[in-house]
């Protein structure tokens, strides 16, 4: 049976809890973008701008809280995170070089004219996958940006430097399963 041809309630329940993966990896993109943002302040320059990393780090910090307190029948969240959050996302995934001014306000009102690429959306939610994984298994955003971040043999360097492609962000999910399970340390 098609989600089209499925009982109301059913279609609801589907509906529902696809906004509400959908705010999900939505919140999960903008920690990753912010942490990216934050290793490229510290990484690129001989003098980081440490009140735009801390600004960075609250942003973080207030995700990760609304993406702990998203609720599945909150839909005035739900909508909120899509409908605010969401056209940030867009318009940084819809750059050629996936960057995005970082002086934008998450409240200012960007172009919701920005569509996916399948490529820029299978992009999205492997970052986002690898970022939940990672936080899940350090239990901790910091400690797991650090581990991205440090040289390890698995990866012949950082993982970090794996996360511009598709491929490099499966290695380093598939390295952390395999750590999940005692495969790898």
């Amino acid at each position: 049976m098609s989600e089209n041809n499925l009982p109301g309630n059913a279609q609801n329940t589907s509906e529902r809890l696809a906004r509400y993966e959908t705010a999900q990896e939505i919140l999960g993109l903008l920690i990753a973008m912010r942490a990216e943002w934050i290793h490229e302040e510290q990484k690129t320059t001989h003098n980081p701008n440490h009140t735009r990393i801390d600004q960075w780090i609250a942003e973080s910090s207030q995700y990760r809280k609304e993406l702990h307190n998203l609720r599945i029948n909150d839909h005035n969240k739900i909508d909120f995170i899509i409908n605010e959050y969401g056209p940030i996302v867009k318009a940084y995934m819809s750059s050629d070089d996936l960057t995005i001014n970082k002086e934008v306000e998450p409240n200012v009102g960007l172009s919701q004219q920005h569509t996916l690429s399948s490529h820029q959306t299978n992009y999205v939610l492997a970052m986002s996958r690898l970022f939940t994984r990672g936080i899940h298994y350090f239990g901790d955003e910091a400690v797991f940006l650090s581990w991205l971040v440090t040289e390890h043999e698995a990866f012949n360097g950082k993982p970090y430097d794996l996360l511009t492609t598709l491929p490099g962000i499966e290695r380093v999910y598939e390295t952390l399963s395999r750590m999940k399970y005692g495969d790898l340390a």
